[in-house]
C-alpha cells in the first residue's frame, strides 16, 4: 500500500510539471503593445478616438524631417518563452509599425510572469518569461 502512496506522489508532480511545459509550448502568452493599454484602454493625451497616438516614439532622425507623427495602434503578438519581446513580435509577424528595440515602455499589467524586464525599460528589454500562458498588457508613454 505505501508503494502505491508513494507512486501516486510521483505521478501527480510529475503531471504538475508535465502541465506547466505543456502550457508554456502550446500557450506561450501574449503580448498587448501600444498606448492606453493598461486601465481600460482608450486614448492618450493628443491621441484619436480609436487608441491610437500622435508620437514620435521608435523614430529615428531621418524620419522625423517634419513628417507626421508616428502613430502607435495596438500591437498583439505571442511570446515564446526565452525570446526578446521584440523578437516575439517578429516571428508572429505582427505590424510593429514604427517601434524600434530602444522604444520606451512606462508601465507593464500582466497575468502571471509573461514577461521581464531590465532596467533599460525598453521594448529590446523585455524577454518573455514562459511561466504563464496569461496577456502582458505593455503601455508606451
Amino acid at each position: 500500500m505505501r508503494k502505491l502512496i508513494v507512486i501516486g506522489v510521483f505521478a501527480a508532480c510529475g503531471l504538475g510539471i508535465v502541465e506547466t511545459a505543456v502550457a508554456n509550448y502550446f500557450y506561450p502568452g501574449k503580448v498587448i503593445i501600444g498606448t492606453g493599454v493598461i486601465g481600460g484602454g482608450g486614448t492618450t493625451t493628443g491621441g484619436g478616438t480609436d487608441g491610437t497616438t500622435g508620437s514620435t516614439l521608435g523614430q529615428d532622425a531621418n524620419k522625423m524631417n517634419f513628417e507626421e507623427p508616428c502613430t502607435v495602434k495596438p500591437i498583439v503578438c505571442e511570446c515564446f518563452t526565452g525570446v526578446t519581446v521584440w523578437e516575439a513580435c517578429k516571428k508572429s509577424n505582427a505590424d510593429l509599425q514604427c517601434l524600434t528595440p530602444k522604444s520606451k515602455f512606462d508601465m507593464i499589467e500582466q497575468e502571471g510572469q509573461v514577461v521581464v524586464w531590465d532596467k533599460t525599460m525598453t521594448i529590446g528589454g523585455l524577454v518573455c518569461a514562459g511561466k504563464s500562458d496569461g496577456t502582458a498588457y505593455i503601455n508606451l508613454p
